[in-house]
């Protein structure tokens, strides 16, 4: 439901969305709250803080509510998968790279710094493709190029991995998806190589992945037809 002028604010709907977020991640995404992490990286640092633990800091018995907070800012934090700055089918390269220094700066101030890039990762994982037709899109590629951080291309790859989902198939019939998937990425590494290298090299290594699951898949169809005999 859209909210109407003078009756309710975006940021009311955020604090009502922030208190039923289990509930709408089964149904729909926390709009509001990711618009106000959009413009604020402090409240996506916040919700970091609140649900992982700073660098060193040992182990803690947690109460109930803070258990609950915890678990809250996990799930905010997991169902965001949109780059700040992206509106209309832009991704703005300057709003994105503001958002990710301040970002940076508020998860080192708080010991988070590898934690919040592997964080970033994943967020940026849901990065349209780029004008060259290679994914991700042109900012995120300068992205990975300025930080080189293995943690970020950490969460990265498991946040793009994860984006897949369940897939469905015939058991005999190997691991012809995931191929697919590999070559794809195999090709955006070649349209990118030139002017991102770093972001080429990461596209090759989840290339890899995919071909390590397309040998297993191919492994376990063998089974089955050694099986059906």
């Amino acid at each position: 439901q859209e909210v109407e002028a003078g009756r309710i604010t975006e940021d009311e709907v955020a604090q009502i969305e922030l208190v039923y977020l289990p509930l709408l991640t089964h149904y729909r995404q926390p709009n509001i709250l990711h618009k106000a992490m959009d413009r604020e990286p402090s409240l996506f640092v916040d919700a970091a803080c609140l649900a992982y633990r700073a660098e060193g800091e040992g182990e803690q018995e947690l109460d109930d509510t803070t258990r609950g907070q915890a678990l809250l800012a996990h799930e905010l934090l997991s169902s965001w998968r949109t780059p700040p700055g992206f509106q209309n089918g832009v991704l703005d390269a300057a709003h994105l790279d503001g958002w990710i220094d301040e970002a940076r700066r508020r998860f080192a101030e708080s010991n988070r710094a590898a934690v919040g890039d592997h964080l970033i990762g994943q967020m940026l994982s849901g990065s349209p493709i780029g004008a060259d037709g290679a994914w991700p899109a042109e900012p995120v590629r300068e992205i990975i190029e300025r930080l080189r951080s293995g943690d970020l291309e950490a969460g990265l790859h498991m946040g793009r991995f994860n984006l897949r989902g369940v897939t469905t198939r015939d058991p005999l019939s190997g691991g012809y998806l995931e191929r697919n998937i590999k070559d794809r990425y195999e090709s955006d590494a070649a349209k990118v190589a030139a002017l991102w290298p770093r972001t080429a090299a990461f596209l090759r290594a989840f290339a890899r992945t995919y071909e390590r699951d397309a040998t297993r898949e191919d492994l376990a169809a063998e089974l089955q037809h050694d099986l059906m005999g």
